[in-house]
């Protein structure tokens, strides 16, 4: 199973990652009141010609999972692609968010901000360092939009010199 694997990458610096995932998918997660309160996975096949960066053809399988819990949410997703010149690659980048209502059990506020999250995310590419960003987040009620959620990390590449700063918007 190549999520698994992938999964497991992570763990060394995210050892929650792997607790979530499996988690997720046993039925304790999901009882009444349960540890996990929704989940969604997604699995894509994608057949490419003609890229510009990297080999020009390859395949790619992507595994995109999230879930809400009890005091966050979670979302992870993997790309693993075999080049036709026999060479493969992975990307994972999980994102861990703390909900600081869910922390102090406060209900969603009604105006702009939903909510404040504390967020960590992990990058990690084949043959290169992991790069953690830490950061944080909020949650915003923005009309017509089901979620939108925006997060400013600070993010950290052992690979090169310094640290940036690296500003996330969902929707």
């Amino acid at each position: 199973m190549v999520e698994v694997k992938l999964v497991a990458l992570c763990s060394r610096t995210t050892g929650i990652t792997i607790a979530l995932f499996f988690l997720s998918f046993s039925p304790i997660g999901y009882a009444e009141n349960g540890f996990i309160q929704w989940s969604s996975t997604n699995i894509q096949y994608l057949r490419g010609f003609d890229y510009e960066l990297g080999d020009p053809q390859r395949s790619v399988v992507t595994i995109e999972y999230a879930n809400q819990w009890v005091l966050g949410d979670f979302f992870i997703f993997a790309d693993k692609d075999w080049r036709d010149t026999g060479d493969s690659a992975y990307y994972v980048e999980p994102t861990l968010r703390l909900s600081l209502n869910k922390i102090l059990g406060k209900k969603a506020a009604k105006g702009l901000i939903k909510d404040w999250l504390i967020a960590a995310q992990v990058e990690k590419p084949k043959g290169q360092s992991g790069r953690t960003l830490v950061g944080i987040a909020a949650d915003l009620n923005v009309p017509g939009f089901v979620l939108f959620k925006t997060m400013l990390f600070y993010r950290d590449n052992p690979d090169l010199s310094g640290s940036t700063h690296q500003f996330t918007l969902v929707w």
